[in-house]
This record gives C-alpha cells, structure tokens and sequence, in this order.
C-alpha cells in the first residue's frame, strides 16, 4: 500500500492558496492590501493562514501572527498587541506605538482632544510596520476577526488605507455568522477568499490519509453528506470511526454516524478521563488561553496538571503550545465552545468566580493579570459578588480608556453601574461619579446620542443628591459636546448649575459661568441675549481671577472674547486675546495658547495689520511643535489661508485638499466646511467664483442664500433671481465675520434687484477698513471695500466704485495679499473702462465740438478732421473709405472719369454764381454770407481739381483715393493733435487707436460707446 500523506495537510484548498499566495507576491513588489478569509467554523481558515504564513516565512517575509479572544477578558485592541509584540521581536522599534502594550499609560483626553489621540496611536502603529517593511516584506496575519474589539478594527481598517502602498499584507480571517456590523462593513471593500465544504473526492481523499483501511464509496457518501464537507468535522468523525473499529460496521450501517457537531465532539470529549475534562471545562470558562499559573490551582495535585494537559493534547483537543511555559490552546474554538454550552448556569458562575480569585492571587503575587480579565469573570459573577464586579469593571474601564479604547471603556463603565445596582445598598454618590464617567466616555467615543443621556441621567442624579458640582459638572460636559448637541439644552442645565453653585470664587463657578456665555452667544439668539453672554463672561473672568488658576482664567477669557466678537471689533479684542495667551502660557497649556495665537492673528488680519500674517504663521509653528493630530489638521488649514494671503493659490488648493483628508481621518466635524469655505476663497482671489459648483451644504439654513448660489453656479439666473426675492436683506442675522454678506454680495450682483444690492451696500459701508477672515482665519475673503466696489459698481455708480476697489487695492497690498490686490485692481481698471463706455461725448453744437472723455470736457472750434473722427467713433472697428469722408459718397468702382462733361459744366455755372453772391455780400458788408460762399466756391474748387489733371485732363478714380487718402490723413492728424492739446488722455486713445490711409477705422480693445456723434 502506498504510504498515506499527513492528515494535516491542506486538501482541496489549492484555489484559496493561490489567491494568498498571489497576495504575498504582490506585497514583495510593495503593493499592500487587505485579504480576508471567511468561512463556517472548521472550515479550514486557520490552517489556511498557517500554510500562506509558512510560506510568506520562507519567501523572506516577516511574519506578524495574532488571534482574538472570545469574550470580555481580552485588553484593549488585543489583536495589534500581539502584532506589535512580534514585531518588537522581530526587531522593529515601536516608538510611539508602544501606547498600546498593555500597562503603558497615555494621557486621558478631554472631550475635543479624541479623535486626533487615537489617530496618533493609529498612525504610529502604521509607522512601525512601514518601518519593519523597509528590510523586508511584512503580512499581519489576525485570525477570528468576528471576536475582535471594535479599536482593533478601527486599526485595522485605518491601517488598510495608510498601507496601500507598502510592502505590508493584511491577512484575516473570520466566521461569515458571526461577523458584526462593523467588521460586515469593512470586509464590504475589501478582496475576500470565501471557503466552502470540501467536495466529494476531497472528503475521500482526507479520510484516505487518517485511516489504514480504504472507506467505501457509501460511507464517503455518508461522511460528506452529514459534515457538509467541512474539513475538521471530516476529520474528527473519521478519528471516531476508526477508534470503534474501522469503517466496516459503518458500511452495514450508515445511519449510526452522527447526526450533528455538537454529537460528533461530546462523543470526542467523553472518551477522556474525568478530570481531564473537568480540568478542560475549567480551562474553557477561564479563557482561548490556558495560562499554567491559573489551570494549576484548579487540580489538586501540581504533578497531575501536566499529566491531564498531555491526555488532551493527546487526543488532539488541545494544541501543542508553542513554547514550554505554554499558553496552551483549544486545537478548535468548536471544542472550547461545545465545553462552554453544556455547563449549568450556576456552575458556570462558580468556575467564573473560582477563576476571579485565581486571577486576584496571582495579580497580588506580582503577576501581571489584565483589568480586562478579572472584570469578565466577575460581572459574569455578578449575582455572588457585585461590588468586586463593580471594582474590576471601573478599573478595566480607566485602563481602556487610557489606552483610547472608549468603546470598551464604556461598556466596562456601564457594567460597573449594573453591578453597582445589585449591590445591598447602592452608593448614590459612586453612582453619580460612575454616571459621569460614563458620560464623559461616551462623549470620548463619539456616541450622541449617548453621551447626552449620560450627562442628563448624571445632572438627574446629582439633582437627587443636591449635588451642585456634580450638577456643575453634568453641565460642562454637556457643555463640551460643542456643535453636536442643543445649545438650549445646555444654558438650562448651565444656568441650574450656576444657580445651585455657591457665591465665593472657585474654579468651577468661573468655568460654568463662562461656559454659559459661550452657550448663549453661540446660540445665535437675539442681541440682548449677546448682552448677558457678555455681562456672565465679565463675571467669569473675575471669578476666574480670584481663584488664582491660570488655565481656569485663559478658559475664561476665550469666552469673553467669543462674547465680544463681532464684525469689525477686532481692535477691542486684541487685548483679551494677549491676556488669554499670557495666562495659557502661565498654566503652561499648549492648545489654548495656539487657540489665543489664532484669534490673536484673526483680529489683526481683520484690522489689515501685516503683523498679522507673521502670528498665523507663528500658531502654524506651535501646531507642529504640538504634534498631535488636531493641532495638525489646524496648521494645515491656516497654512492654506497664509498661501491664499500670499498668492500661492496652487499651494492653497494643496495644502487644503491635504487637510480635508486628515480631518476625515481624525473625525474632524468641520473638516467639509473649512475645505469648502477655502476653496470658495481661491475662487475669489480670481474672480472665478461663478464655476465654483463644490456646495456641501447650506450654511444659512433659514435663509435661500445657499440656494440661490447654487442656481447661479448651475447657470440658472433666472432661478437665482426668484429665490433672491425671497431674501430680506435689511432683517438678516449674522455673528462674528461677514462672510455671509460676501456670498450675498456676488449673489446680489449677479441676480439681485438694485433695491437689494443698495440696502446691503449701506450695511457693509458700515464695517469700511477691514478684511473679511472666516472665523478663525479658517479663510479669507478679501477687504470690505472689495465687495462695497463690486454692488456700487452694479448699480451703476461707476465713480465710487472705483474709489472702492482703488481702497481694495491699497489695503491688499498693506496686508500683504497680492492675490487680492490684483484682483481689486483689475476690477478698478474694468470699472474705469466702464466709466467711459457712459461718460464719452463728441457732439457737434454749431460752429463748436463739445467733446468729454473720462470726466474731462472740453470745446473746440468746427474743423473738417472733426468731422472725420466723429464718422469713425460712431463706427467702432468699421472701415470706411477716404474718399467716402473727403467727398461724403462713397468711391466709385473702375477706372472712369471722375466727372463727365455735363458735371463739368454745372460746376462751372455754380462758381460763377458764387463768385456774383460773393461779390454783392462784400458790397453789402454781410461777412457771414461772404464767408459761406467763399467755403463753398472752395470746395467746388477742390472737387474740380481733383476731377482735372494737368493740362486739363481727366483724373481717374485711382488718382481721387489718392487725392482723398492724403488729406483726409492730414486733418485726421491735425484734429487728433488739436484733441490731445484740450484732453491729453483721449489724444493718446485716439493716437493708438485711429488708422488711416485709403481705408479709416477706430479700433479701441475695449468698446466705447460715443454719444451723439455729428
């Protein structure tokens, strides 16, 4: 007989190795990604990752290898632990990573801060592994993802977008039933290799290598059709077959194979000792690893344990531990599971309990033992003891939360309340402290709702106990969730808290008074509420300054200036601002010293202060020495606002493109908004702000402003026009910038009545002499005097206009914004152009010209030239003949006669009559006659002569051009010069802009419409 392969081998699985191996390969040419293998339990995913690892191993990788725990006892983010400790052994420098080894403790972060913590542990874990695959490639490879907690997730979805392209494979594998919504949704965009029951002839040739008798086809038929071809039952039911004597009683009788898993591995555990199984059972309560110091104190004997771990590993329910300190392990979860679902629930709960106080002693011993692990065992013992429940679960609860792992914080947390309520007698104030940890917890995870009802459930509480502080502190918190939660909401609890708190000046009283200015101003109410968000402000800082708190104090003073922050009062705030700044320095607080730095750097854009430009700059710096991920995202923006100043429009769009991605990464809520308002001001600096289309939302909900722009943007002005109607420009309600009034601006000019555009036109003129920054220079917009010159130009007052955009650019150019002073002074020039195109006047009144040009006029005598000009400016771009303005006909074509004998004749009669009238206004001493008659006898002279050549002879028509070509040029220059004499600035127009020659013409690049004309 041939010899039998290893029963351990793959079988039938060669498909799904191909695809991991084309994976490895991939990632040795640098090209990351994530893989996961799904499946029903058994199906051979473990052993499927095991091969691909082997593989990776001898092909050069580094090898990463994890497992996730089933059930509450693992730390936080379990899984990268496991990675980064093989890493760390596989020579790696974890550096900052190293936040997420168990008992390395980072700072807990306030309310703002946890996004952008996370984000930094995230990318130091992507940072280690980009690190170690610099030497060589690197796959990660974590099995039973469907067990894994939601940080490790999160991880691992950050880390497939941040590794695309690095030599690093994500390897994973996880049961289809019992994935979560969150590992469902990212293995949705990922590259899955689905494993499915073996076939027929695979299922034959597995049992072929586990038995040394060859089975029937009938019992292959039997074997497949009862395991569904899923490799471990395949194998386990084979191991049973042969232990009771083979296949041949199975082939007489096929029906007494086992019907179901569970009867397949309890007829597999009741074939060991008693207590072996009762070792195994402990053992499975306890946890996926059997840790010897935790098994041993369930035998009564230390030289029995090793005995019993050998009769299981023996009869393949455990593995074989990979070390000889173990841990040891189920060889499959099916095993530890099947264990677990046939234990009573009371003994259950004493195993649980037993293993509580196992873990205890050996935590007093000096071992290290998981919060994590002694609060599962004792919650799961929650009815036998509450308060050790309670204890544990606040402890894993604070360990979770140091290690950023809020989602677990806050089920630790809201365990612990469980518990606390089982307890005799239930301390209200532990309950209360609880509630607010849990509250702030939520609020730390991102859970809003929740994190409301936490706040409210702790002010109920505190509410009951009489407790102000813990009422104060209730407030605060709600007060924290800033833009996610009601600010109505928030000023009622605030104004109980402050109400409730007692007279004399602490550090709480000042915080809760100035948390409700904030509140009240930021909650756009009417302006007398403004006024008591002011007058509660002044009280806080006072407060704050008698307490002697530094950091309570700069807390203070921000709300004061939020309460005094109104368009054009950057110059009252300045003062605050510097206090703010000395007292975070004082106090030694970095993010409210760069918070001071960029309202201080705001206030003095807004005044056109160059100084300015150089402390936005300065808060950029201070965000990079700072180094966390929100202070990143700040300097990103406001470095795109600096290249906006400057003119860097490309590096504007860059640098604000770069910092939307990062605020999505850090869960930025105004990371869209700042983008867009960014973007809208590239546009503007190049007045290319009607094809801007990227409108991520209205931010004037109860105004149609949004709706409006986005018709204009679409090219529906008509449409604009009927939602602008709507708009009640006199009654409209801003707060602290106007940016609104700048959309509203280029939204009135476009569509607007002039109705409209005049009322606002008279609002802006108030707040004339500042600049437009957006919030905290989250953009800018360009000088007031900008948009003043744009609505006065739309309403045709061409004049103060260009006295508005001529400020605009003179105020550009002291800021430092060439940008914006190149755009107001290219609007000034098309405003200039415009002027003339109404003011330009060459109008004939008798024997004078009245001509007006830019503002200038003048008169000049009657002169042919005169009237040679006025037919070309009435006829801009128009060539018109010589002959047509010397003779006032147009030339005729050929080469004929100029004039036959018969006109010859009739000009002859005509000079001799006017040579009598001549003669007779002399006598009679008429000047004027005499005058008229000798223009005309002129004239008829001229035309003769051009008609008569030399010795008498006929001109012909080419002789006439040239004739009309010379002195039509010669009074067009003499009248162009007499013009320059009277207005400079039309005789240079006139100069580069009048031809002559045969053909005339008036080109101007810019048209003028002349008035009057001849």
């Amino acid at each position: 007989m041939a010899a039998r392969a290893d029963p351990q081998r793959l079988v039938g699985r060669d498909p799904a190795l191909a695809s991991l191996r084309a994976a490895t390969g991939a990632v040795a040419r640098g090209s990351g990604r994530l893989l996961l293998v799904t499946g029903e339990p058994g199906i051979g995913k473990t052993k499927l990752l095991a091969e691909a690892a082997a593989e990776a191993t001898a092909g050069g990788a580094v090898v990463l290898p994890a497992q996730c725990w089933e059930g509450d006892g693992a730390p936080a983010y379990w899984a990268w632990v496991q990675v980064l400790r093989a890493g760390i052994a596989a020579g790696g420098d974890p550096g900052e990573a190293h936040m997420l080894l168990p008992g390395e403790r980072v700072s807990a972060p306030s309310a703002g801060e946890p996004a952008d913590a996370r984000f930094r542990l995230f990318d130091a874990v992507v940072s280690f592994l980009t690190g170690l695959a610099e030497r060589s490639p690197v796959v990660v490879v974590i099995d039973d993802l469907q067990w894994a907690d939601p940080g490790s997730l999160r991880l691992l979805e950050f880390a497939t977008r941040h590794l695309a392209s690095r030599p690093v494979l994500l390897l994973g594998a996880y049961r289809d039933e019992d994935a979560g919504e969150q590992l469902r949704k990212l293995a949705g965009t990922s590259e899955r290799v689905p494993l499915f029951g073996l076939p027929k002839h695979d299922v034959a040739a597995l049992m072929r290598t586990m038995s040394p008798n060859e089975p029937s086809p009938s019992v292959i038929d039997d074997v497949w059709r009862r395991t569904g071809g899923n490799p471990f039952l395949v194998r386990e039911l084979t191991r049973l077959l042969v232990a009771q004597g083979g296949y041949r009683g199975m082939e007489r009788s096929p029906s007494a194979l086992l019907d179901t898993v569970r009867d397949i591995l309890e007829r597999k555990l009741a074939r060991l000792s008693q207590p072996c199984a009762d070792l195994l059972t402990a053992a499975a309560v306890i946890g996926p690893e059997i840790r010897l110091e935790v098994v041993a104190r369930f035998v009564d004997e230390p030289d029995q344990l090793n005995v019993l771990l050998d009769e299981a590993v023996t009869a393949r329910v455990l593995a074989e531990p990979p070390t000889h300190a173990g841990p040891f392990r189920f060889s499959h979860d099916l095993f530890r599971e099947t264990l677990v679902a046939g234990l009573a629930a009371e003994h259950r709960i004493r195993l649980h309990l037993a293993a509580g106080r196992a873990l205890e002693a050996l935590g007093a011993e000096g071992i290290p033992v998981h919060p994590a692990e002694l609060a599962a065992h004792f919650y799961a013992a929650v009815t036998t003891a509450p308060a050790d429940a309670v204890r544990y679960a606040m402890a894993a609860g604070a360990e979770a939360r140091s290690r950023l792992a809020f989602e677990e914080s806050c089920e630790h947390y809201q365990r612990a309340l469980a518990a606390l309520d089982r307890t005799a007698d239930p301390d209200p104030a532990a309950r209360l402290e609880l509630v607010l940890l849990l509250a702030d917890t939520h609020t730390l995870a991102g859970h809003s709702p929740a994190d409301r009802d936490a706040y409210r459930q702790a002010a109920a509480t505190a509410r009951t106990l009489g407790d102000a502080e813990g009422i104060a502190a209730a407030a605060l918190g709600l007060h924290a969730l800033g833009w996610r939660q009601d600010h109505a909401e928030a000023i009622a609890l605030l104004t109980e808290a402050v109400d409730a708190l007692p007279g004399e000046p602490t550090a709480l009283r000042a915080r809760a008074l100035a948390a409700l200015a904030r509140d009240l101003y930021h909650a756009r109410a009417e302006q007398q509420d403004w006024q008591q968000a002011r007058v509660l402000a002044e009280d806080a800082v006072a407060t704050a300054r008698k307490t002697g708190d530094a950091a309570t104090l700069a807390f203070c003073l921000l709300a004061l200036h939020d309460a005094s922050w109104r368009a054009a009062t950057a110059a009252t705030r300045l003062p605050i601002v510097d206090e703010m700044l000395a007292a975070a320095q004082q106090a030694g607080d970095g993010d409210l010293r760069a918070q001071a730095r960029l309202l201080r750097a705001t206030a003095l854009i807004e005044l056109g202060d160059p100084e300015g430009l150089a402390e936005l700059d300065a808060y950029c710096r201070h965000c990079e020495r700072l180094r966390h991920a929100r202070a990143r995202y700040g300097g990103l923006t406001r470095r795109s606002t600096l290249a906006l100043l400057a003119g860097n429009l490309s590096d504007a769009k860059d640098l604000a493109d770069k910092a939307l991605r990062l605020g999505l990464e850090i869960g930025e809520p105004d990371a869209y908004g700042v983008h867009e308002t960014l973007s809208w001001a590239v546009r503007r600096a190049t007045g290319d702000w009607h094809t801007f289309t990227e409108i991520a939302s209205d931010p004037w909900s109860d105004i149609p402003l949004g709706e409006a722009i986005t018709q204009i943007t679409a090219g529906d002005i008509d449409g604009a026009r009927v939602t602008l109607s709507r708009l009640p420009v006199d009654t409209l309600n801003y707060m602290h910038d106007l940016e609104m009034l700048a959309f509203l601006t280029e939204a009135l000019v476009t569509a607007g009545t002039d109705e409209q555009r005049a009322r606002l036109h008279e609002r802006m003129t108030d707040y004339a002499g500042t600049h437009i920054v957006v919030g905290g220079c989250a953009s800018y917009f360009g000088a007031v005097e900008l948009y003043l010159g744009m609505l006065a130009q739309s309403l045709g007052r061409l004049d103060e206009a260009r006295a508005s955009f001529g400020t605009a650019t003179d105020l550009h150019r002291k800021l430092g914004a060439p940008a914006w002073a190149q755009r107001s002074s290219e609007l000034a020039a098309a405003c200039r152009r415009q002027e003339w195109t109404h003011t330009c006047l060459f109008r004939r009144d008798g024997d004078t010209w009245t001509i007006t040009f830019h503002g200038t006029e003048a008169h000049l005598p009657d002169r042919k030239g005169l009237h040679d000009l006025a037919v070309l400016l009435a006829q801009p771009g128009e060539a018109v003949h010589a002959v047509q303005l010397h003779t006032g006909r147009p030339p005729r074509g050929g080469a004929d006669e100029v004039l036959d004998e018969q006109a010859k004749n009739a000009y002859r009669r005509r000079l001799a009559d006017l040579e009598t009238d001549i003669d007779e206004a002399e006598a009679d001493n008429d000047t004027y006659r005499a005058e008229q008659a000798h223009d005309e006898r002129d004239a008829l002279i001229a035309q003769l002569s051009a008609a008569v050549g030399l010795g008498g002879r006929d001109r012909r028509l080419g002789d006439e051009s040239e004739r009309a070509r010379k002195a039509v040029t010669a009074r067009i220059r003499d009248a162009i010069d007499r013009v320059d004499r009277a207005i400079p600035e039309l005789g240079e127009h006139l100069r580069t802009t009048v031809q002559t020659g045969t053909w005339c013409t008036y080109s101007p690049e810019h048209p003028i419409r002349w008035r009057s004309g001849r």
